[in-house]
């Protein structure tokens, strides 16, 4: 279904994503998919509440999407306070996107019902800490560093960045020799791991939330990697680029221009594509989102 004639940018993306949203208000990761996945869901609740001030002639539909998203998660959180990707499962590293989403996208003062999900699922975070500063993507697995920089966000609206310099520390022995991240330890069987452009913005992410006063010479030096990684946005995928530009727009960091401008651009024409007959409707959530948080270039 087409948006309406003279949309904009953003009264397209809320379209296309209200068109998309279940009857019990989730979102699946493809525009065509069934299934329930409190991931996607998380990602596209944030577009909506993101795109929501951005001149909307249809607040009043698009604060219903959001109502409908929000009602959703609060019903798929399971009793240990935790989420699962899929609705019914054990709970998993999704509960630190819901606590993040719920917290950024809930009505200014939490009302009852969010408020406790979001201390419950700050406890299961709590509990699911492997060791001090390290998550794995379940409860009982190996810690790497995209579980822990996920966790790390959460958490971080919860807390002052003095109770996470334990997760500071583990994000930087996660670091591999290059200078980025990957999706693995960085040292295998004593072979070296060379990082990945899609995991080393989850460490600057995590840096960032854990960034005490002061100059962050370690934070400024992953800011260096992933701008140096998205140099070439023709190499680059479109969920390396959205992770990058995230990370960038988060990072306590001046960013040059060119690189601010580089990555509006291609989120820009990744959206336009999406919402024209695409069907990686997480992906485009994410990156509406992300497109929001990236300052203005002239």
């Amino acid at each position: 279904m087409p948006a309406p004639p003279g949309s904009g940018p953003a009264e397209t993306v809320i379209h296309a994503l209200a068109a998309a949203q279940h009857a019990d208000g989730s979102w699946s990761y493809l525009r065509s998919g069934a299934q329930a996945r409190v991931e996607a869901t998380c990602w596209a609740l944030l577009a909506c509440t993101a795109l929501t001030p951005a001149g909307l002639s249809r607040a009043a539909t698009s604060a219903r999407t959001v109502e409908q998203a929000i009602a959703f998660l609060l019903a798929a959180q399971n009793q240990d306070g935790g989420w699962p990707n899929v609705p019914g499962t054990p709970s998993d590293i999704t509960t630190a996107r819901a606590l993040t989403a719920l917290h950024l996208c809930a009505p200014g003062d939490h009302d009852a019902r969010i408020g406790p999900a979001i201390s419950r699922a700050s406890d299961w975070l709590d509990a699911a800490e492997l060791t001090p500063g390290l998550w794995g993507w379940c409860y009982g697995t190996t810690g790497f560093l995209e579980p822990t920089a996920v966790a790390t966000i959460a958490l971080a609206t919860q807390r002052p960045p003095e109770q996470l310099q334990d997760t500071r520390r583990r994000v930087l022995e996660l670091r591999c020799a290059d200078g980025g991240w990957g999706a693995h330890v960085p040292g295998k069987m004593g072979v070296p791991q060379p990082s990945l452009p899609s995991v080393t913005p989850y460490g600057l992410l995590a840096l960032n939330c854990t960034h005490l006063e002061g100059p962050d010479p370690e934070l400024a030096a992953a800011h260096r990697t992933v701008a140096q990684n998205i140099a070439d946005p023709g190499t680059t995928t479109p969920y390396t680029m959205i992770m990058s530009s995230w990370a960038l727009a988060a990072a306590d960091v001046t960013t040059h221009p060119d690189v601010i401008a580089g990555c509006r651009s291609a989120l820009g024409h990744f959206i336009h594509h999406e919402t024209t007959g695409g069907e990686r409707l997480w992906l485009m959530a994410m990156a509406a989102y992300v497109l929001t948080l990236l300052p203005a270039t002239t």
